[in-house]
């Protein structure tokens, strides 16, 4: 790893397993840095990447503490965009965490969410919701605050039942998410920086995300995307075949992760991908 966060010269065993997408409560995680380190050690991973929600605020963190385990961190983020109309999830891998032309932006959106969240709450509170700073200090401990930590204490204090419900009582007092770059602009960013953008889970279909037909896929690579997350645990089997014919016919790369985003997250643990995987 070098002084911008970036991994290379780095070499693994052949039999060396991997998870190349997780995140922590540096954006809706519940992951801190040493406990995902200490949970990556204990499945036996050599090289894991933490990709929070447009936040690289715990990449550093969550190197020095894999480190002690000799286990490698690829600095990424996995970031939120749109193409077309239709929203997607861009990972972009081992980003520069001193290149302004992708944490710059990032930045920009933390402090304009700072602000957006602190008038948020104080008008919860003059409607009659108030929000106990310590259970606040639960949901964010310590990150600087994102609207997913207001949901999640609307949900502590019983305010509304689930995220969907929480988001919208949040959307009422001004808390919601700023608006999502273009797709093309993220490639642009990254690829330009020297980092490596990927389509995550493609085949994810469920309200909130729509798998892109061919023709949209066809032109996200001409635009410069670099391959795609074929393993991930919300595809079937025919997913990741197709989606690894896909990145074999056309060059791309293929990657795998478990999209972790707690030690209880049953469906999404963390995983022992074989390296072959990416």
């Amino acid at each position: 790893m070098n002084g911008t966060g970036r991994l290379s010269g780095v070499s693994i065993g052949r039999d060396a397993v991997i998870d190349l997408h997780m995140h922590t409560t540096a954006s809706d995680g519940r992951f801190t840095p040493p406990l995902l380190a200490e949970a990556a050690q204990k499945e036996g991973l050599a090289v894991i990447a933490l990709a929070d929600h447009d936040r690289v605020d715990n990449v550093r963190p969550l190197q020095e503490e894999a480190r002690r385990h000799g286990i490698h961190v690829i600095p990424a983020v996995e970031v939120s965009c749109i193409w077309g109309e239709t929203q997607y999830h861009v990972l972009v891998y081992n980003v520069d965490l001193d290149d302004e032309r992708v944490v710059g932006p990032l930045n920009e959106n933390k402090r304009q969410y700072e602000e957006m969240c602190r008038k948020g709450l104080e008008e919860l509170e003059r409607q009659g919701k108030p929000i106990d700073p310590a259970i606040l200090q639960l949901c964010h401990k310590g990150q600087p605050i994102a609207p997913y930590h207001v949901f999640q204490a609307i949900i502590k204090h019983e305010y509304a039942p689930n995220m969907k419900e929480a988001h919208d009582m949040a959307k009422t007092v001004g808390v919601d998410f700023l608006p999502l770059p273009t797709m093309q602009s993220v490639i642009t960013g990254a690829r330009e920086s020297g980092a490596i953008p990927i389509l995550a889970h493609p085949a994810r279909a469920e309200p909130g995300f729509q798998p892109p037909d061919q023709e949209t896929l066809d032109a996200m690579i001409e635009a410069g995307l670099m391959g795609f997350e074929v393993w991930h645990p919300y595809h079937s089997s025919y997913d990741v075949a197709v989606y690894l014919k896909l990145c074999q016919d056309r060059g791309l790369l293929a990657s795998c992760g478990s999209d972790t985003h707690s030690p209880n997250d049953s469906r999404r643990k963390l995983t022992k991908w074989p390296v072959r995987y990416a």
